[in-house]
Parts: structure tokens; sequence; C-alpha cells
């Protein structure tokens, strides 16, 4: 699975980061970022980050 922050596009809101902290994380600059993880890691949480992508209310997160 990959995953791309549209990162012109997000506002910070940072609800993927509260729903699924194990994948995002907010950067120094106040937008969302992909932590770097394995496939393996990525699949334990793909439900959450399916759910992130649906929720994100500038549709910054792409799969």
């Amino acid at each position: 699975m990959n995953i791309l922050i549209k990162r012109d596009v997000c506002v910070g809101c940072g609800m993927c980061a509260g729903i699924c902290p194990e994948v995002f994380i907010m950067d120094i600059g106040g937008k969302s970022c992909v932590m770097e993880l394995s496939e393996s890691e990525v699949e334990l949480c793909e439900e959450k980050i399916r759910e992130c992508a649906d929720i994100c209310p500038v549709g910054a997160i792409v799969i």
C-alpha cells in the first residue's frame, strides 16, 4: 500500500495523526507526514489508514 500526503492540500487538522499515530505524524510546519514503515507494519494499520483517507476534510491523503 502506497500512502501519499498532498502537502499543498493538507491543512494540518491532525485528524490522521489522532486516528493512526502509528503511520501519520505532524511535521514542524504543522502538515501531516507518513512515517517510514515496513509493508507488514502498514498492513497492520490498513483499516485505520483507509479511515484517515476517507475522513480527511480536504482529501490530502491518497492511497
